[in-house]
């Protein structure tokens, strides 16, 4: 994404757009989320372009009867990506989110590194029991 285009995004996203960190329930880990909703459809496909080309839904109408449509993003590394590129665009209310939303994505892929350490242990461990067993 040019430099054009992620100042592009980031005041759309300033106005529409909002970053969602999830709570963690049941066995879904905290996520973090973009998403955008509104009813200009020609706007949305260009940012869902921008955005790695994610699909486009449409939502309730308002009460004008106008289609809503949504997107979003909420794949970590695309998430990180995308909040990296816009940060230096964005307002200092939305800085400090995406501040927040990247110490959120830090921590996670901290804990799955150590989830992955442990696994990887295990598995040595009981590689050598079969070894010397």
């Amino acid at each position: 994404m040019t430099d054009l285009e992620s100042a592009w995004l980031a005041g759309l996203l300033e106005g529409e757009g909002y970053f969602q960190i999830t709570k963690p329930r049941h066995h879904h880990p905290t996520q973090v989320v973009i998403r955008l909703s509104m009813t200009d459809k020609d706007v949305v496909e260009k940012a869902a372009k921008l955005l790695n080309n994610v699909p486009i839904n449409q939502k309730a109408r308002t009460t004008e009867r106008k289609i809503i449509y949504a997107i979003s993003l909420s794949k970590r590394d695309e998430v990180e990506k995308i909040l990296l590129q816009i940060l230096p665009f964005m307002g200092n209310r939305r800085s400090q989110r995406i501040n927040e939303c990247l110490e959120v994505i830090k921590e996670r892929r901290l804990i799955l590194s150590e989830t992955r350490k442990e696994q990887q242990i295990k598995a040595a461990n009981a590689r050598w029991s079969k070894v010397k067993g």
